[in-house]
This record gives C-alpha cells, structure tokens and sequence, in this order.
C-alpha cells in the first residue's frame, strides 16, 4: 500500500509538472515591421502609383512584389513624415480602427495585409489619407 501511494505521488507531480511546463508554451505572436503615415491624397498617389486609387471616405487594401528586393516605398512614407514600428497583428488591427473602421472590418483588413510581405491598408477622407504599410 506504501509503495503505491509513493507511485501515485511521483505520477501525479509528473503530470502536474508538464501540465505547468506546457502551459506557457503557446506559439509567440509574430511582429511585422510597418510604416504609418498621415499624408495627401497626392503624396499616397506618387508613393503607390497613380494606379492606387481610394474613393473619398474609402478604404483600399494592396498586396505588392518587390523585384529589385528594395522597397523605396518606405523611404518616401518616411521622408513624408511617417513613422517605422514594429507591431502585432492585434495592434494593426487596433491601428486601423483609429480611422473610424469597425472592430470586423480592421480585423479583415489587417488578415488581407499581414497576408502578403509587402502591402498597405489606406483610408482617405477628402484630401487627406491614413496608411499603414510593410
């Protein structure tokens, strides 16, 4: 009887031990670095190209290649005033709802954006445009 209270002791405090070691095991959110700026309707059509065109009070997303394995997009957000950042998913998606976007809209968006390496989410209202880029 001894012998078996002592196998079922080391048994539970095995099991209690990995219980508590895997845990703490869950897989690490991913980080994206991006670029945010609030620039001209202008400025965003030179940056992305005349091509990128986003309705007043709209929202458009793109997914893009880069070729030439540079991406001078950035360099003009930064030369314009945006900022560089490194941020989760979760905080893309609270970004994006600063412009005014529903909570299921922001987390669509930022699915489509984070699904491809480069691309950019962007609102515009009148003149001005909001982007989040990477």
């Amino acid at each position: 009887m001894k012998r078996n209270v002592k196998l079922n002791l080391s048994v539970l405090v095995l099991v209690l031990f990995f219980s508590l070691a895997f845990t703490g095991c869950e897989e690490p959110e991913e980080i994206y670095t991006v670029w945010t700026a609030s620039i001209t309707y202008s400025q965003f059509q030179t940056i992305f190209g005349s091509q990128a065109n986003i309705n007043d009070n709209g929202i458009a997303a793109a997914g893009y290649v880069i070729t030439d394995g540079r991406n001078g997009r950035a360099a003009q957000l930064l030369s314009a005033g945006g900022q560089k950042k490194d941020m989760t998913e979760i905080e893309i998606s609270n970004h994006i709802t600063t412009w005014g976007v529903t909570k299921n809209q922001a987390d669509e968006f930022t699915g489509y954006f984070t699904s491809y390496d480069h691309g950019y989410v962007a609102t515009r209202s009148g003149t001005s445009v909001k982007v989040i880029m990477k």
